[in-house]
């Protein structure tokens, strides 16, 4: 079923690591998995079912270099998984076995139907290719139709009139090629081939009547018609929502037909494509809504996240999508991108470097691949629109399995260094706001084979040089650093808020950089959300806020959409005291979950977001006029307001006068810190 439903690539390149990786996710299939049940693996149904044949023939070889056998040798017992990977990695070997199986004086049932399956299944070209060194036995052995079809006829399969032809097409084929069938048929020819499902598979008829041929023929035509509507995947564009594909399979039109500009319609709205709290241009304490909460989306959650998790396979396949990562791809996807922030109404996004752009086989290639893509991102983003942030991605390649500006090799701190200079121009160049660090392998997984002191001075370097060469260029957007605890280190060195203040503080770094604090991060180092902004806030750091959430149940970095209001309200009230985030803003680091699949997911995820900090905003807002919360903070450290506490505050009052004090003054009194109070009060304004 995967075989005949899945949208198979078909282009002619073909990217090297993605056949190293193809071939290695087979072979670790194979080899770990019980044999009979490698047909049921995820990763080799995906391999299979969506890749090109020309990938998948070098997959094989690649294979074969791996494992010192071929992939049809190490599938002992899976014979229907061997004839498979037969027929697409070498099918003219396969064919022909098949051809002479079948025609042997002692052929068996089976390997007729074998060949009919062929012939119903395969490409006429393909058959042709074979056949004509089989055309002794099928001169002699084969007749009829079925003989017309594997040996050309001048009178009937060569003939200048077109409607004499046969054209033999899979099921599963684009629906212009079996309907092309159609066009072609003869109303002279009384025996003609039509498919028919059976428990083997697709099978060849051979039809005596006309009109129970034509009969059978508009029933599979209409199969054929429903069979595409249902799955929508034509052969140029890999999905057809309502548009049409270009010449060169380019796609146009829109990406997210049906989805209208999101517009506020108030909060008794049930338009799921509505935003019910978040009106741009109301004001609110003296600024907009859009000033305040600078709204930006991820670019890498949004339209590269799959859906994958370490247990399962992707789920999400977007229809624009091709199963590559080419550079037309990459700029499928960009086009996508800036449809989504039209429609969604916001004037900001986030990328990595490597999520808009693939890796070339050198750096040379991979910053030419990158300035391809970016300079399309400069087009389309047109006056309005400009990054958020930009980063690089320090994190994912192989390279930087020990860190990357932590590395205990040289050379990948040098490419580091490389990556993140080339990473700062573009965003630079594309209008960005502020530039992230965010180390996720900047850390240890332990400290027996670590010189910490090292790293860390290392790590000093790397961003002493960055603010030199963001100055050289003169970028005047803020550099950010994004702490996180752990994950996928086990100790990352930049742990929270404070850690990174101190960090900052020690290297001299303090006036060079402030912090993109990432709520689910916050959590996971075992503070809120609520503390590590006003850490960074108090000690002049909070640049940018990732907003999201993670699960309490759940001990991983989970990138949710930020849905509790009563969080939302407090990160708001420290956003207003901060006087706002401008330059920084709130990006979206958040993604779908696994189970959301839908186009329309991506935009009813982002909108709850919105109207989340939005309700917030106007929260915390309302808390601000009302004053009772601010004035029982007030009272609560109201002795300090006095002379002596301002000498205490001022940094004048020493230890002796401070004795002197208590010993006059006695046993203090200790007034109630009235939580319930506050907590009611906080509650009241949601």
């Amino acid at each position: 079923m995967a075989l005949a439903s899945a949208y198979r690539y078909e282009g002619s390149k073909v990217k090297e690591d993605s056949v190293i990786s193809d071939a290695k996710a087979l072979l670790n299939a194979i080899k770990n998995v019980d044999k009979k049940k490698v047909i049921e693996d995820d990763e080799v149904v995906r391999i299979l079912t969506t890749r090109s044949k020309l990938h998948l023939k070098e997959v094989c070889e690649q294979y074969k270099t791996l494992s010192d056998k071929t992939i049809i040798e190490d599938l002992e017992v899976e014979l229907m998984l061997k004839e498979t990977i037969e027929c697409l990695c070498t099918p003219e070997t396969y064919f022909t076995r098949i051809f002479d199986a079948a025609l042997r004086d002692d052929a068996n049932e089976d390997a007729k139907k074998a060949l009919t399956r062929l012939i119903a299944t395969q490409e006429n070209r393909e058959i042709k290719r074979v056949a004509t060194k089989f055309e002794g036995k099928i001169e002699e052995r084969v007749k009829g139709a079925y003989k017309d079809v594997l040996i050309e006829k001048p009178t009937i399969l060569s003939s200048t009139d077109p409607s004499r032809k046969i054209s033999l097409s899979i099921l599963t084929a684009p629906n212009a090629r079996l309907l092309d069938l159609s066009a072609r048929f003869s109303s002279s020819y009384h025996n003609l081939f039509t498919f028919h499902f059976i428990k083997s598979g697709l099978v060849c008829m051979m039809l005596e009547n006309r009109s129970m041929a034509g009969r059978i023929l508009l029933l599979v035509l209409f199969m054929n018609v429903f069979f595409f509507i249902a799955n929508a995947v034509p052969e140029t564009c890999p999905a057809d929502l309502g548009e049409k594909c270009g010449e060169d399979g380019e796609w146009e039109g829109e990406f997210f037909p049906g989805i209208p500009e999101i517009k506020y319609e108030g909060p008794s709205s049930k338009n799921p494509l509505a935003y019910k709290w978040y009106n741009a241009e109301e004001v609110i304490l003296g600024k907009k809504m859009k000033d305040w909460l600078r709204f930006s989306v991820a670019f890498w959650h949004t339209f590269r996240g799959t859906g994958g998790d370490p247990f399962g396979a992707p789920t999400k396949s977007w229809p624009w999508e091709d199963g590559t990562n080419s550079i037309d791809m990459a700029k499928r996807r960009m086009r996508a991108n800036f449809e989504f922030l039209n429609k969604l109404g916001v004037d900001r996004w986030c990328f990595h470097d490597r999520d808009i752009a693939p890796d070339g086989k050198t750096l040379q290639e991979t910053n030419s691949n990158l300035d391809e893509v970016v300079a399309l991102a400069k087009e389309l983003q047109g006056d309005k629109i400009r990054p958020l942030w930009g980063t690089a991605q320090l994190f994912m390649h192989p390279r930087y399995m020990h860190g990357a500006a932590t590395s205990s090799e040289l050379g990948v701190y040098a490419y580091a260094a490389a990556q993140v200079k080339k990473a700062m121009e573009v965003t630079h160049y594309l209008g960005g706001e502020n530039y992230v660090f965010w180390g996720g392998r900047e850390g240890y997984q332990t400290l027996l084979n670590t010189d910490m002191e090292r790293e860390l001075d290392h790590l000093a370097s790397f961003l002493e040089a960055a603010v030199a060469y963001k100055k050289k260029i003169g970028f005047n957007g803020t550099l950010l650093i994004e702490p996180k605890p752990q994950e996928p280190t086990k100790h990352q060195y930049d742990w929270d808020a404070a850690t990174t203040l101190n960090f900052l503080r020690k290297y001299g770094l303090l006036g060079e950089f402030k912090l993109n604090i990432e709520c689910n991060h916050a959590t996971l180092s075992g503070h809120s959300c609520h503390h590590d902004i006003e850490t960074a806030r108090i000690n002049g750091l909070l640049g940018n806020i990732d907003a999201n959430t993670g699960d309490p149940q759940v001990g991983w970095d989970t990138d949710q959409f930020m849905t509790d209001i009563g969080e939302a309200t407090m990160v708001m009230l420290s956003v207003i005291k901060n006087g706002g985030l401008a330059p920084g803003g709130f990006n979206f680091d958040a993604k779908l979950r696994r189970e959301s699949t839908d186009v329309e997911d991506l935009f009813i995820a982002h909108i709850g977001g919105m109207d989340t900090l939005a309700r917030g905003l106007r929260n915390a807002a309302k808390l601000i006029e009302d004053g009772s919360l601010a004035e029982l903070v007030r009272k609560r450290y109201s002795s300090f307001d006095t002379e002596l506490g301002h000498q205490i505050e001022a940094g004048k009052a020493d230890f002796e006068t401070l004795e002197n004090i208590a010993m006059e003054w006695g046993e203090p009194k200790v007034a109630s810190a009235k939580q319930e109070l506050a907590e009611m009060i906080f509650q009241s304004a949601l």
